[in-house]
């Protein structure tokens, strides 16, 4: 499914992801692979490699658990408070180009949408009142509140519920594959990745999903910008 063969009088609903999705992913990379190491790595008087590979032990045992994004897991885990270093970072919080327009187009076009992510919910406050972003949201489905991680089906079952999605009627743009996978299996066929999550990374790339370079691409029909033919 590409974004040229969405057939948007069938679209009811959006759910975006947060982090890496309409926000840039740089701030939590460099809170992941920087800051916490380092600040790891002081407090326990160990080199960087050690520190670093302390967290990635860590980030591998609780894959695809709540525990992978919990601060106060974490923060217990590693004795130290995750949310001070993310105070120390918090000025690279910042939206991907062209997310605010996109939010306000779909807002434009009567479709409902819904904020699903697994971020804490200190570090989704903190986003969402950084950036700006909440209210163009109809929903906001977080993963500590309902229980669950978005890699769990359970999660988008609860979803639906709360929000009275219908799933065939949904488009989700989310940067994690294996959220979109997981999703995919729920019935949301409309999935949808990003090609680059952290503007200072390399790009990603995938065979099973058609990955979003810009999101100015994602225009609902009825209120496209007229191309030079239909104005004549």
């Amino acid at each position: 499914m590409t974004l040229s063969k969405i057939i948007w009088d069938d679209i009811d609903t959006v759910i975006f992801d947060m982090d890496g999705t309409l926000l840039d992913l740089h701030f939590d990379h460099q809170v992941w692979s920087n800051l916490l190491p380092a600040k790891l790595a002081k407090k326990n008087d160990i080199d960087i490699l050690a520190s670093k590979k302390i967290i990635e032990d860590l980030l591998e045992k609780n894959r695809k658990t709540l525990n992978w994004y919990s601060l106060t897991y974490w923060s217990k885990a590693l004795d130290l408070s995750l949310t001070e270093i993310e105070d120390e970072l918090d000025s690279l919080i910042c939206l991907r180009n062209g997310a605010q327009l996109l939010l306000e187009r779909l807002n434009q076009s009567g479709l409902t949408l819904t904020l699903a992510t697994n971020a804490a919910f200190k570090s989704m406050n903190r986003k969402l009142e950084i950036t700006g972003i909440r209210k163009y949201f109809h929903h906001i489905c977080n993963a500590h509140e309902i229980g669950y991680c978005k890699e769990e089906m359970t999660f988008w079952t609860k979803l639906s519920e709360n929000t009275e999605c219908k799933f065939e009627n949904t488009i989700l743009i989310d940067d994690n594959l294996d959220v979109l996978e997981t999703a995919r299996i729920c019935g949301i066929k409309n999935t949808f990745g990003i090609a680059q999550p952290n503007s200072q990374n390399e790009g990603e790339k995938s065979s099973e999903f058609y990955l979003i370079e810009n999101l100015d691409d994602v225009k609902p029909r009825e209120i496209e910008e007229p191309t030079e033919k239909d104005s004549q």
